[in-house]
């Protein structure tokens, strides 16, 4: 099951990493609504670069990993909030 799990999160890690270049792109090119786009897709491929280190034993914020995630969730919430409410 470890190993399903494990790939999962590397696919995860490697769609947001590509979401995030992409969105990168568009914002350079002036699509200001993409920063919010951007953030969140940064955001997904921390927690799955946090969440990844853990199956490999690496404990960064070992006492914080949860609270880190919750507030990782957070953020992202509210960044999808500011992306509707900005695009109208």
């Amino acid at each position: 099951m470890l190993n399903y799990l494990l790939l999962i999160t590397g696919i995860n890690a490697v769609i947001s990493a590509f979401l995030m270049i992409v969105s990168w792109k568009a914002l350079r090119k002036g699509i200001s609504i993409v920063k919010y786009i951007f953030l969140y897709f940064t955001l997904i491929l921390i927690s799955s670069l946090v969440i990844s280190l853990q199956y490999f034993g690496i404990q960064i914020f070992e006492p914080y990993t949860q609270a880190i995630l919750q507030i990782i969730d957070l953020i992202m919430l509210i960044l999808v909030y500011l992306g509707i409410m900005r695009g109208k």
